[in-house]
């Protein structure tokens, strides 16, 4: 009898971390009209979990790109790296807006502590050298592929964004780059 109450709380306690995780509206698909943020069901507590996993998934999005062993393309590398993050900037576009049209203390507080977070993830990506080595080479060869105009565009701001983010500084150069921008 001991060991079947011990397993009915051990299955309770696994439903019920996993009801809390679906209760974040931010983890499943928004069933609204045009996509439109569920914002009657997205609490204050729901925003920090969220960039958390988002963050994650991103990174392990982008590692995929980095640690391909095919040469880069614009399909496998650029091309990738525009469709990643989708998370992170549903996250972020639903919480900077709300933070910029209906602030509050506690919004205040969760971006203050959000913004170095976000700051360093943003750091690891574009200063990763793995991953700016496939963008150059992609860059390199843009003459030589067949890019329609707004593939190019892609391309060339995907290279400004790397290169802006401080992926030429010599290593040095780079850390005290992630020290100001974590302040």
């Amino acid at each position: 009898m001991k060991c079947l109450l011990i397993l009915f709380l051990v299955v309770f306690a696994v439903g019920f971390s996993g009801s809390l995780e679906a209760a974040n509206p931010f983890s499943a698909k928004w069933d609204t009209p045009f996509g439109v943020p569920p914002f009657g069901e997205i609490e204050l507590e729901h925003y920090q979990p969220a960039f958390a996993e988002a963050m994650k998934l991103h990174n392990q999005e982008v590692s995929a790109i980095y640690r391909k062993r095919s040469a880069p393309t614009f399909e496998n590398t650029i091309a990738a790296m525009d469709r990643s993050g989708a998370m992170l900037a549903r996250v972020s576009a639903v919480f900077f807006a709300m933070r910029s049209s209906m602030t509050n203390d506690e919004l205040e507080a969760i971006a203050k502590e959000i913004a170095p977070k976000l700051s360093k993830h943003q750091d690891e990506i574009l200063l990763n050298e793995l991953l700016f080595q496939r963008v150059a080479t992609v860059y390199r060869s843009k003459d030589s592929l067949s890019l329609n105009p707004e593939q190019e565009r892609l391309l060339e701001e995907t290279y400004k964004d790397f290169v802006r983010g401080g992926a030429e500084l010599p290593k040095d150069k780079k850390e005290r780059l992630k020290k100001i921008n974590a302040e």
